[in-house]
C-alpha cells in the first residue's frame, strides 16, 4: 500500500508514525496477533497491518458503514483477516483483554468535542481495558500547536469550532495508566500545503529542516506507542 492510501491527507507528516508503529508490532511476542482499529473510516490502516504483518484486524468506527473498507480489503486480498463493527470508542464493545494492539489516527479531537476532555480520558482507559496485559497502543493525534495554527483552523477548518486539539502539557495525564509511553512529534508548516498546493514542496522542505530543532509544543501532531502493564 502507498502512504497516500494509508493516511489520505497531509501524508508526509502523518506517515512519520509508521516506523515506530511497525517496530512495536514486530516486537509483539505472540504468534496469532489480534488488532483493533478505532475510527477506521476507509479501513486503510487495518488493511495495511493485515497485509504487512498477516494479523487479524477488527476494523471499527462509530456508526460504521464498512462497505468502502471492505472493498479496499478485498482489493488487497486480506478480507479473510478482517472483521467489521460499529464501536463507540468511549465504550468499546469487546471484552477486557481481547487485543494485542489497538491503533487510531485522529479520533480524540471529535471524541472530545466542545472541550470534553473527560471523554478523551475515558477513551484511553477503554483502550487500555481491551488490551491484553503487555499489549500496545499505537496512536497519532492532532495537537493544538501554535497561535498561527489555531488562527488558521478558525479561519479555514469548519470543525475546529468544536474539535478538541490536545495540548502537550496534557499528555502525561492522558496516558498516565500506561507504561513505557513514547511520544514523538511532527509537523510545523506542512499542514498549510493542503490549502496552498503549489507551495507543497517548499513547505515540506521547511518541515524537514525545522521540525527537528523547534520546540515540540509548536508541532501539530503527536504520535507514538504506549503499553498496558503486564
Amino acid at each position: 500500500m502507498s502512504d497516500e492510501e494509508i493516511f489520505e491527507w497531509d501524508v508526509q507528516t502523518w506517515k512519520s508514525a509508521l516506523p515506530i508503529w511497525n517496530k512495536a508490532l514486530r516486537e509483539v511476542a505472540v504468534s496469532d496477533i489480534k488488532g483493533l482499529e478505532l475510527g477506521a473510516r476507509s479501513g486503510a490502516i487495518s488493511g495495511y497491518f493485515a497485509l504487512k504483518f498477516n494479523v487479524k484486524m477488527c476494523c471499527t468506527d462509530y456508526q460504521f458503514d464498512h462497505s468502502q473498507a471492505q472493498l479496499l480489503h478485498k482489493t488487497l486480498g486480506v478480507e479473510s483477516l478482517i472483521s467489521y463493527k460499529s464501536v463507540d470508542a468511549k465504550e468499546i464493545a469487546y471484552p477486557s483483554g481481547t487485543f494485542d494492539f489497538v491503533v487510531f489516527k485522529s479520533i480524540l479531537g471529535t471524541i472530545g468535542a466542545h472541550d470534553d476532555i473527560k471523554s478523551q480520558i475515558q477513551t484511553l482507559k477503554e483502550i487500555e481495558r481491551v488490551l491484553k496485559p503487555g499489549g500496545v497502543l499505537l496512536f497519532a493525534e492532532n495537537m493544538s500547536a501554535t497561535f498561527i495554527h489555531k488562527l488558521a483552523r478558525k479561519l479555514f477548518v469548519p470543525w475546529s469550532s468544536y474539535w478538541r486539539y490536545l495540548n502537550i502539557s496534557e499528555l502525561p495525564d492522558l496516558f498516565q495508566s500506561y507504561e513505557n509511553v513514547e511520544f514523538k512529534y511532527a509537523g510545523l508548516v506542512n499542514v498549510f500545503s493542503n490549502r496552498i498546493k503549489i507551495l507543497k514542496p517548499l513547505l515540506g522542505l521547511v518541515d524537514r529542516i525545522l521540525v527537528p530543532i523547534v520546540p515540540n509544543k509548536w508541532k501539530y501532531i503527536v504520535y507514538g506507542i504506549a503499553h498496558k502493564s503486564i
